[in-house]
This record gives C-alpha cells, sequence and structure tokens, in this order.
C-alpha cells in the first residue's frame, strides 16, 4: 500500500500533521522529494553535532557553477521524516530526479522533446485559484490559514490531494516538472517490486496526485529514455534563516522562518502571548519604551483583529498590526528589526566536524577556529594592529580568502581611526562561501597554494594591462605570498615602460604607493614598487595636461577620479621631487584652463588651495568668474562639482566662498535651477550630516557675512606653533 503525504516545504502546519501521521500509519519505508544524490548524507541527521538549519551542498567537481543547494530548518516535514525513519530503523531514499542528470547535456534536449509532446499550461498556480474561490487574497494567506494554522487532523492529507487532483485536471505542467514526477514515480515501483507493503512518500502538495495514481511504468520509461548522468558531489553545510527565505534546491523560500518555528514549537494559546513579549524584550533591549500593559494589549488586540477576519487562529498578518498600533511603531528602522530578528530570525545551523570536508576547507575552519572566528551570523567588526606579528598572520587569512572570492571579511579601512598600522575589517559568514572555497580548492589545497595559482592565472590574462597588473600586485602583497611580487613588480615595470597611455599609468600610482606604505609594516621588501613608480610619475606630469583637454564629461568623471587618485598618492609619498613637478603640472593647466573640462578645472583649483599655491582670495576670484552670468550655467555646476569633492571644510572655513555660490544659485531662473540640480546635489552628497548643517548655518546667516579680502598670516602663523605637536600626535 502507498500512501502519498502532500506537504509545503518548511510548513510547520504540514510538519505536525506528517509527524501524527507517520507515528500513526507506521510505514516500512520512507520516499521523500530530493535529489537522489542526496541520500549518501542522510544518516548523518541524527548526529549529535548537526543543528538545523542546515543544507545539502550537490556540486560538480568538473564545474563549480553548477551548484545546488537544499536546505531544511528544524521545522521542515522532510527534515522531520528523515528523523522519524532514522528513529525507527526503516529505510529512507530520495527519489527525486538526480540532479547530475539535470547538469547532463542530454537533460536540455530532453526538455525541448517534452515540451513539445506536451504543450505546458502551468501557467496558473492552482493554491492561488483554490484561494480566491475561497475568498483568501492569495495562495499563500489560504495555505497558511488552512493548514500551517490548523488544528492537526489525519484527514488533511487526503482532502488535500483531492482539492489539488481537482485543480491539476486543468493545467498540463511543465516539461521539468514531468520528468520530475516520472522520476518519482520510478522509485514507488522499484519500493513495491522490493516487497515493501507500507511505503510512505513525502512530496510538495503540487505533486501529491501525479505520484498517487500510477501510469504504466512503459509511458515514464519513455518519458526518462536517453537522460545520462555527469559526476556530482554532496555534504552538508550549515545555512541561516535569511538564506532560508531564498528558494534554492527543490525547497522554496519561506518568509518568515522564525516565526514558522515558534508555530510549530509553541501551542496554540501560548503563541500570540509569547511573541508579544518577545517583541516587548527586544525593543527594550534596543532602548523602546515597552511595557508589560503594552503586551497585554497587544494580545488582546490580536485576538480581536483575529475574530472579526473570522479566522480560526491569528496570522503573522493580525500580530504585527496589533504591534505596529500598541507600541506606535511608525518607524521604519523599528520595524524592520522585528522583521528581522521576529520574523525572518538570524539563526544559524551547524554540521558535525566529521562531515566529508575538501583539505582547503578543513584548512579555512582550522584557522578560523584558531583566532576564534566562528561562523558568526552577525556582522562584527575586528581591528588588526599590523605592529603585532600575530595580527598580522590574521590579516593575511582574510586577504588570502579575500583573494580567492571568499569575503568572510571586508576590508573597510586600511588605517582605521588609530594610525596608519591598523587595519578595520567586517566579519560575516555566509553560507555561500562554502561553496566558494570549494571552487578555491580547485587551485590548491592550502590557502597558500590555492592563492598563488590563482595569482599565477590572472597574471597571464592581465598580459600588459598595468592597471590590472597594479591591481594583482596590492592584492598579492596584502595576501603575503613573497614568490610572487619580484615576478609582478617586473612585469608592471615592463609594462609601464610600453604604455603610453597616462589614464593607464595613473591606476598604478596609489595602489603601489599603499605597497609602499605597508611594506615595513608587513616586513616585505618594496624597494622594487618604488622604481616603478617612478618611472610612471614623470609621464604622468607630462603628458596629463593634454589628455585633460577637449574631454566629454564621461571622460572627464574618469579623469577626475584618476586625479585624485595620484593627488593622494603624491601626498602620501613625502618625496619633494615628485611635489614640485605634481604642483607644476596643476599649475600649467590651470594657466591654459579654457580647453579643460570644467569638472576638472575646478579640481585643479581645489587641489592648488589645499596645497597653498592659490591663496583663498585668488580662489575666490577664480570662483566668481566661473559663476558668472556670463558662462554656461551647466559648465559653471560642473566646475563646482570638481571644487567642491572631498570634504566640506574648505567652505565652512572659508564662508565667503558660500556666499558666493549662495548669490549664484540666487540669481539662476527655475528652470536654470532644475536643470543642474542633479550635480548640485551630487557636489554636496559626500559631506558628512555635522559638515552639511554647519555649511546650512552658515547660509542662514549670509547677510552677517562681512565681504572683505582674506588675511590667512594670522592663521598660518598659529599653526606653525602647532605643527610639532601635530606631528606627534600623527606619526
Amino acid at each position: 500500500m502507498v500512501r502519498v503525504f502532500g506537504i509545503r516545504h518548511h510548513g510547520p502546519g504540514s510538519s505536525r500533521s506528517l509527524q501524527l501521521a507517520l507515528q500513526d500509519w507506521q510505514p516500512d519505508i520512507l520516499l521523500i522529494e530530493g535529489t537522489v544524490e542526496g541520500e549518501q548524507l542522510l544518516g548523518m541527521v541524527s548526529h549529535l553535532e548537526m543543528e538545523p538549519p542546515v543544507a545539502m551542498l550537490i556540486y560538480s567537481p568538473k564545474d563549480i557553477n553548477k551548484a545546488a543547494y537544499y536546505p531544511f530548518a528544524g521545522f521542515s516535514p522532510e527534515w522531520l521524516a528523515i528523523k522519524h525513519g532514522l528513529q525507527e530503523g526503516i529505510p529512507i531514499r530520495l527519489i527525486d530526479l538526480p540532479i547530475s542528470m539535470q547538469w547532463h547535456d542530454s537533460y536540455s534536449e530532453k526538455l525541448k522533446d517534452t515540451s513539445t509532446q506536451f504543450a505546458a499550461t502551468e501557467a496558473m498556480d492552482p493554491l492561488t485559484e483554490i484561494a480566491r474561490q475561497a475568498g483568501f487574497e492569495s495562495g499563500e494567506r489560504w495555505w497558511e490559514s488552512v493548514v500551517e494554522q490548523r488544528k492537526q487532523g489525519e484527514d488533511l492529507f487526503e482532502h488535500l490531494l483531492e482539492l489539488i487532483k481537482i485543480m491539476r485536471e486543468k493545467i498540463t505542467p511543465s516539461a521539468s516538472n514531468l520528468l520530475r514526477e516520472a522520476y518519482m514515480r520510478k522509485g514507488i515501483r522499484q519500493a513495491s517490486k522490493e516487497g515493501f507493503e507500507r511505503i510512505a512518500v513525502v512530496c510538495g502538495a503540487y505533486h501529491a496526485p501525479a505520484l498517487d495514481n500510477l501510469p504504466a511504468a512503459k509511458e515514464d520509461n519513455a518519458l526518462l529514455k536517453g537522460l545520462r548522468k555527469t559526476k556530482v558531489n554532496a555534504t552538508w553545510i550549515p545555512w541561516t534563516y535569511e538564506r532560508l527565505c531564498y528558494s534554492s534546491g527543490y525547497g522554496a523560500g519561506v518568509l518568515s522562518p522564525a516565526w514558522y518555528e515558534l508555530l510549530f514549537s509553541k501551542a496554540r494559546k501560548d503563541l500570540v502571548p509569547y511573541w508579544m513579549v518577545k517583541v516587548a524584550a527586544l525593543l527594550r533591549e534596543n532602548g523602546l519604551d515597552a511595557s508589560p500593559a503594552n503586551v497585554i494589549e497587544g494580545v488582546r488586540l490580536t485576538e480581536m483583529l483575529t475574530s472579526l477576519r473570522a479566522l480560526e487562529v491569528p496570522g503573522l498578518e493580525e500580530m504585527q498590526e496589533a504591534v505596529m498600533s500598541v507600541f506606535s511603531l511608525r518607524d521604519d528602522a523599528q520595524l524592520k528589526l522585528i522583521h528581522r530578528k521576529l520574523i525572518v530570525g538570524e539563526k544559524m545551523g551547524k554540521v558535525p566536524t566529521d562531515v566529508p570536508l575538501l583539505p582547503l576547507q578543513q584548512e579555512v575552519n582550522r584557522i578560523g577556529a584558531k583566532y576564534k572566528k566562528p561562523k558568526y551570523l552577525k556582522k562584527t567588526e575586528l581591528k588588526l594592529d599590523l605592529r603585532d606579528p600575530k595580527k598580522i598572520t590574521e590579516s593575511r587569512f582574510f586577504h588570502r580568502l579575500n583573494l580567492l572570492g571568499v569575503y568572510w571579511g571586508k576590508l573597510s579601512s586600511l588605517t582605521g581611526n588609530k594610525g596608519s598600522f591598523w587595519e578595520v575589517w567586517n566579519i560575516k559568514w555566509d553560507p555561500e562561501f562554502e561553496l566558494a572555497i570549494i571552487e578555491a580548492a580547485t587551485w590548491g589545497n592550502t590557502l597558500e597554494a590555492a592563492a598563488t595559482a590563482f595569482v599565477n592565472e590572472e597574471l597571464s590574462n592581465a598580459k600588459a594591462d598595468v592597471s590590472r597588473l597594479a591591481e594583482i600586485l596590492t592584492k598579492t602583497f596584502l595576501a603575503d605570498l613573497p614568490s610572487l611580487l619580484l615576478i609582478i613588480v617586473k612585469r608592471l615595470s615592463d609594462a609601464v615602460a610600453l604604455n603610453q597611455a597616462v589614464v593607464d599609468l595613473m591606476d598604478t600610482v596609489l595602489p603601489l604607493v599603499n605597497v609602499m606604505r605597508y611594506g615595513n609594516v608587513r616586513q616585505t621588501e618594496v624597494a622594487l614598487v618604488e622604481t616603478v613608480i617612478e618611472a610612471a610619475l614623470p609621464r604622468i606630469f607630462i603628458g596629463l595636461p593634454a589628455t585633460c583637454k577637449h574631454v566629454n564629461d564621461e571622460m572627464a568623471d574618469t579623469l577626475f577620479a584618476k586625479m585624485i587618485a595620484v593627488n593622494n598618492a603624491i601626498q602620501l609619498l613625502h618625496n619633494p621631487a615628485h611635489t614640485e613637478s605634481w604642483n607644476h603640472t596643476l599649475q600649467s593647466m590651470i594657466r591654459h584652463s579654457l580647453d579643460i573640462h570644467r569638472k576638472l578645472a575646478g579640481a585643479i583649483c581645489r587641489m592648488l588651495m589645499e596645497r597653498k599655491l592659490l591663496s583663498p582670495e585668488q580662489v575666490g576670484t577664480n570662483m566668481n568668474l566661473e559663476l558668472s552670468s556670463r558662462l554656461d550655467h551647466t559648465q559653471s555646476a560642473r566646475w563646482l562639482e570638481g571644487f567642491l569633492y572631498g570634504t566640506g571644510l574648505l567652505l565652512i572655513h572659508n564662508p565667503v566662498m558660500i556666499k558666493i555660490i549662495s548669490d549664484w544659485l540666487k540669481d539662476l531662473k527655475e528652470d536654470v535651477f532644475l536643470e543642474i540640480l542633479p550635480l548640485l546635489r551630487r557636489s554636496f552628497s559626500e559631506y558628512s550630516n555635522p559638515e552639511r548643517a554647519s555649511i546650512a548655518r552658515i547660509v542662514a546667516a549670509k547677510d552677517e557675512i562681512e565681504i572683505q579680502k582674506y588675511s590667512d598670516e594670522r592663521n598660518f602663523q598659529n599653526i606653525k606653533h602647532i605643527e610639532p605637536i601635530l606631528k606627534t600626535l600623527l606619526g
């Protein structure tokens, strides 16, 4: 006898009903919708160290881009069915179409043939149609009310089977579903042939009617004929509730995992009070008002909404509405907090340490444990003092992972807030990094070997691209792969010597300067890097003025970013000869700026003022000229955009400039103002909130600003007194 139990993947109501049905019926074999290749992993479900949510990862060792995830939560029906089978000691088989077939070239051809033979009409979702006829706004809402939140009943699966059977009579499934269902029926026939008498089939409710009545075996065999397999591997990986929200493998995403866990684990009478208490506790943890009276009122309002809507039990929608009203939540941040913590949840699973792993996976896990970096779910900040050899090795670990495309740590700052010897990282683990590590393992069995092989491949692809080579050099330096540094520097030096494009050469300077800055801290020889800089900078100084002439807006934006990078690099080098050459280049360009794009001209004016090569008075005169009504207003806005880059301190300490800009804006016609508004908004968008507030206060008091000649001698004199102290503090 075969009984088909149509469930919803990750559905808590389905799980409760399935548990009762399996305990009552006591099958002698369990057949579960799931790719066949995962069957070898089922025995580990009962392992003491296995904590869902977890996922089966099936991947192709030949093409790592081919990967599928089959996630399970502790309340997933399939998970509970597997645990039941292991506890009862009965066989468990996964009977869905093997992923190894779906990744073989023969599968694409089979889909085409099947689509031609059976014209699919699967556009209509049966659940949506059922919900519409039952008076619900969506299939999701209907299923929640009728299945996930209902009292358990042995007749649930029979009623669902009949209902969906009627709806499926109106449609023809897609080719992929036809093939999958044919393969699952093949698994049912095989179990019957082997003599099993009480065969329980657990599958998505949509497939249940197709597995309840079996057609002749020859029909399914003909449908599956010609399908072949490719090699795949399988393992368990940790998963998260956040990732459970997405669709992957056979498991459709569920939007509220934490809420579903609550539905599964709590008695109905305790559900609403328990959730309201958790909301109040969460709000108090974040400094918001939430009293016991709020909790009581929230429970009452939820029950009232449930009654008004003629629902058997309250749903998440009713509880959310009650929370918003009772706790007076109107701020998006507060609502997102509740959604993230109590609806989606921040739970992460664990897999046993003896799960089959590749050598590179083992090394990453071992080093992560050594540095006490478990696979965090929450984002954490990590500050590393590179003067400490132990911290350098920790930094190297994350840089090597980054180089291989595993961004467990993302570098937010090379300097941090405590000097030039610090790195600041944001650490957050994503379950999909497991696949990225498996992919990286194709390069080698250790981090160093894999990173070295990867860089060698990158070098072969980069050829003579100087900007790409400079990027590779920076990453290799930070990942501490000294055997490659001399090779890359030689390649880069040769490429610089051959490259005549100023734009490309500009891309190399700042990355190389950063390598030099941190070379001593990382105990790395960087003398050869300096020779590349020495070769590139003179050619940039000579070629930049001509490169900046007669360029369009797009090219001007590109050059603008590169000029700022070179300017920053020159400041970091502290080389008097390079500083003098760069100053001369900027001064030459501003003297002949009529042919230069206005955005670049504005940036040059800003750089010269910061280098004290233009006085504030000269800058004010230049600004007045550029913003004159005789000029094109768009060009004026472009100049202003270039001049205002960086911080807003320049304007804050020179309020007369604010008045010049304010007067110019005041005289613009409305249509002109609207036309240039995006440029102006972009100009001020990078300023910090305090900077914008200070500028606003100055604008509000602009009538009190006395227009007079600048006199900065006194300020410069004062600065001389504090320069030694500043140098001591800043190193």
